[in-house]
């Protein structure tokens, strides 16, 4: 019989399934997609290997995120780059991850 630790995946997903969903600016969220976005709310600054990016907008519309994306997930960012001059708005869909840090904070929107 195999033994499940508490790094098991099933932990984890019974974990997320037991988390109440999260409501931004409208929205349901799953705790995965809360998990995904991760501090990166409008005003935030955040910074990894690819630059410096400024937080402008985050989308958590299924259909807007699929305009943009160009696939189905639970968000979108749309940032700036704030290490390039010339820095344009554009959209991102990655996840928070270790390799990210934060600059600056930005409120979590409740409506």
């Amino acid at each position: 019989m195999p033994t499940i630790t508490l790094d098991a995946p099933a932990d984890r997903t019974a974990e997320a399934e037991s988390t109440p969903p999260v409501l931004v600016r409208g929205s349901l969220l799953d705790p995965r997609t809360v998990e995904g976005i991760g501090p990166r709310f409008p005003g935030a600054v955040y910074q990894n290997s690819d630059g410096r990016f400024e937080v402008l907008t985050l989308i958590t519309d299924p259909d807007k995120v699929k305009a943009h994306l160009h696939r189905r997930q639970g968000f979108a960012l749309i940032v700036r780059d704030t290490l390039r001059p010339d820095g344009q708005p554009f959209v991102v869909g990655s996840v928070w991850t270790d390799s990210d840090w934060l600059i600056r904070r930005a409120d979590r929107p409740s409506r």
